[in-house]
């Protein structure tokens, strides 16, 4: 009797551990499930933002292009690098950054040449006169009226 139960007890231990053991399977499968879906998720916030940074890069030219490119690449950026792999995510925000950096600069650039080029026109009155001239030439060739002009800038 004691053999008989002995043996019931190893069998109902054997199937607990067997049972045991199909659990903590099925918990690991769901666990690499859940990573495949969380990294593949990660991988497109990295990859868009990588994306946007070489689009924001190549038409820093067109501004407004490439100014909300180059800010979404920063965010989806710091995103990815956050979730996920960081090399695609740290290029795209590499980039955004330059773009906006580049931005800045050339609207520096543009600034100063606008501000040279006026200022040097309003210390150069032979050259302004000449442009004043010139407007008049080319309005009255194409019937354009500069009467509010004239009488604001010619004194």
């Amino acid at each position: 009797m004691e053999n008989e139960e002995n043996k019931n007890e190893e069998i109902k231990e054997e199937s607990t551990q067997k049972k045991e053991v199909k659990e903590a399977e099925i918990v690991t499968e769901n666990k690499q499930d859940k990573k495949e879906t969380t990294n593949t998720e990660t991988k497109g916030y990295s990859i868009a933002s990588m994306v946007l940074g070489i689009i924001s890069l190549i038409l820093c030219c067109v501004w407004y292009i490439s100014v909300p490119a180059s800010i979404a690449a920063i965010i989806l950026g710091v995103i990815g690098r956050k979730k996920a792999g960081k090399g695609m995510a740290t290029a795209g925000l590499v980039m955004g950054i330059i773009t906006l950096v580049l931005l800045v600069i050339l609207v520096i650039i543009g600034v100063i040449f606008g501000v040279t080029a006026v200022t040097s026109y309003l210390q150069n009155p032979e050259a302004w006169e000449e442009f004043i001239n010139e407007a008049e030439n080319i309005s009255e060739n194409n019937n354009i009226n500069l009467d509010l002009y004239n009488a604001i800038y010619r004194r």
